[in-house]
């Protein structure tokens, strides 16, 4: 599915896989996972699995179908890279993200050791942004040094904000 977006650096979001698995400090709090409890008892049909990691084949052409050129945050519920999506799906997705150049497409992922093992099986077009997203207190140079090993058009590192015992999630 995707939704205009009211996070601020973004337009639209577009999840051609939602669910996720928490692999550092930075995933605590995760804004997606709360998300998709609310979307599942909502009985929201693409949170069936609650927050499993669930591939949306139908979803992977979407952008091919938007005519106006639109900044989309690709998986803001999931992560890309996640171990459980095959390399096959990866590849469709970015081959939607190249063949769509009048979009501009930012993809983060806490994963980029997997990002680096797959980047030279990837298209990488200058329509493509991608993020190393670093959560808590963990060094992120290991990080910087796997998403250099992409061709794409802006690499960025987020940091996920560390909440300390007792600090609020919002």
């Amino acid at each position: 599915m995707a939704t205009k977006s009211n996070i601020e650096w973004t337009e639209m979001t577009w999840n051609p896989v939602t669910g996720c698995t928490k692999i550092s400090q930075g995933c605590k709090h995760c804004y997606a996972e709360r998300m998709a409890k609310r979307l599942t008892a909502m009985g929201s049909d693409r949170y069936r699995n609650g927050f499993e990691v669930t591939l949306h084949p139908d979803l992977v052409d979407v952008p091919r179908g938007w005519r106006q050129p639109r900044v989309v945050f690709v998986n803001s519920m999931s992560d890309l890279f996640h171990d459980d999506i095959p390399l096959a799906y990866i590849q469709r997705v970015f081959a939607t993200m190249r063949d769509c150049p009048h979009h501009t497409f930012q993809v983060l992922t806490k994963r980029s050791e997997r990002l680096a093992e797959f980047a030279a099986y990837l298209p990488w077009p200058k329509n493509v942004w991608m993020g190393g997203q670093r959560g808590g207190r963990t060094c992120h140079a290991p990080r910087r040094r796997s998403t250099s090993h992409t061709r794409c058009g802006a690499i960025s590192l987020a940091r996920t904000p560390h909440r300390a015992a007792g600090q609020s999630n919002a």
